[in-house]
């Protein structure tokens, strides 16, 4: 019988059969006088309890001033021996789904070689006394020890069914997923989500995710999901559809978060049809509220999916609607959009001195360049005092530009840009200076295309009727 001692030979051996490994153990929790961390799997609480050697090896060791921390997962079946557990050792700690066994002193290491059977004691050990392999265990077990919770922290969480507040992230496609199954089985009346263009597949490919949806909606909770949807993905687009009761699209979304009624789940790290390795999980009210807020923003300035599918399939550029609150930026691109004119640019200016401002800053060059290019410029301006004179200077220059002199009563406070049908620009006049002023929300259900034609035929009703001088 191995007799195991702190001033012996360094080694790392094996022993076999129970009375042996029973024994090593005890002489273990007797050589030691400082202190002994142990971590054991959900199965070996029982054992520390109802093995009389080894309670009173444990009880002996703490009698002698011997420091015992104790990590193991608290479950259901073994919190009665957890409680027991707790009055003998100095720290007892929680950690979900503990795999490893194994005990650590100043000077020794034992590894119990057990399988998950409830009440079977091991019949292989695994010891050693070498520094490095001690000191690559100690290391081992701090690490675990700092990712878990008190010990009576998780036994409420249990005995009162109710989650004690925690916020941590989680490695590893293992627990990523475990995590992501549990939040969907507490999703009892919604789940609203939202993740980049990778993830449809994720969802589609692996069937926890998948099913995990399903049994959402079979329980009466509904889903909300939008992602960036796009020709590599719209077929497993399609299938989500099938799964979600409204699925919509967003450009630009990335990484990923859900919100149910109580919880919050985020990654950053998404690979195609593969499942997460790393998650942020919270059910703390402040973060769940706030995911929340995240997503509805997100929400309303997303499109039903069926509209991009749309797009794609049809070959549609999608419509865009964009608020410049920078005049330096909206000029400059405005300036950019004439210059790539091919057909047409139709002007119409608020003032005849907006149209002066525009004239001071070289427009009338630009004019000429993009009607040597092929295209045509039309211009309104509303009648004033300086509106011939700014006609004829700028015809002086380039005599190709047709401008017209409209009714004074056309005079608004809006400067518009038309631009091969295609391109739409509106400025509120403040103090005869351009600002960007397009309220988004009032333009978010006109379709672009009507938009623009919207304003070509407010353009040549203006230059024919008020002027006749633009046939329709």
């Amino acid at each position: 019988m191995p007799i195991l001692t702190a001033g012996r030979a360094k080694r790392t051996e094996v022993l076999h059969g129970i009375e042996d490994v029973v024994d090593a153990e005890v002489r273990f929790f007797s050589s030691t006088k400082r202190r002994i961390d142990t971590c054991m799997n959900y199965t070996r609480p029982p054992l520390a309890i109802g093995i009389g050697q080894i309670k009173k090896a444990f009880l002996d060791a703490k009698s002698r001033g011997v420091r015992l921390r104790y990590l193991t997962e608290i479950t259901n079946d073994n919190i009665s021996y957890c409680k027991e557990l707790i009055k003998i050792v100095d720290e007892l700690r929680h950690l979900d789904g503990i795999k490893g066994n194994f005990m650590i002193s100043e000077e020794e290491y034992l590894a119990p070689v057990i399988l998950d059977e409830e009440r079977k004691i091991a019949s292989q050990l695994i010891y050693s006394n070498v520094n490095e392999i001690v000191e690559q265990q100690h290391y081992m077990f701090e690490t675990l020890w700092s990712k878990a919770i008190p010990s009576e922290q998780r036994i409420k969480e249990i005995e009162e069914n109710k989650p004690v507040a925690r916020t941590e992230v989680l490695y590893g496609a293992e627990n990523a997923v475990g995590r992501g199954v549990q939040f969907m089985k507490n999703a009892k009346k919604k789940m609203d989500i939202c993740f980049d263009s990778k993830a449809p597949s994720i969802v589609i490919e692996v069937d926890a995710y998948r099913n995990g949806y399903m049994n959402i909606r079979k329980r009466g909770g509904k889903i909300r999901a939008f992602t960036e949807i796009t020709k590599d993905n719209i077929q497993y687009c399609k299938e989500l559809i099938k799964i979600v009761d409204e699925l919509r699209h967003l450009d630009g979304i990335k990484g990923g978060i859900a919100v149910n009624e109580t919880e919050y789940m985020a990654t950053t790290v998404l690979q195609e049809a593969k499942p997460l390795t790393q998650v942020i999980y919270s059910n703390v009210k402040e973060v769940v509220d706030q995911g929340q807020y995240i997503f509805d923003i997100f929400w309303y300035r997303a499109i039903p999916a069926e509209q991009k599918i749309g797009e794609i399939e049809e070959g549609i550029e999608p419509s865009r609607i964009e608020v410049i609150p920078d005049t330096k930026v909206s000029i400059s691109r405005s300036l950019d959009l004439i210059k790539s004119a091919v057909k047409e640019v139709l002007v119409f200016f608020a003032t005849s001195k907006t149209f002066s401002l525009a004239m001071n800053m070289g427009v009338s060059q630009l004019y000429r360049e993009v009607i040597q290019n092929g295209a045509k410029i039309r211009i309104l301006i509303p009648d004033s005092q300086q509106s011939q004179w700014i006609l004829n200077e700028l015809k002086s220059g380039v005599p190709q530009v047709e401008v017209r002199i409209a009714d004074k009563s056309l005079q608004t406070r809006i400067t518009i840009l038309v631009v091969d049908t295609t391109e739409l620009m509106i400025w509120e006049l403040k103090d005869d200076d351009l600002k960007i002023h397009m309220r988004q929300g009032e333009l978010q259900h006109i379709p672009i295309a009507n938009l623009l034609l919207h304003h070509m035929h407010l353009f040549l009703k203006i230059s024919g009727n008020k002027l006749n001088c633009i046939k329709n």
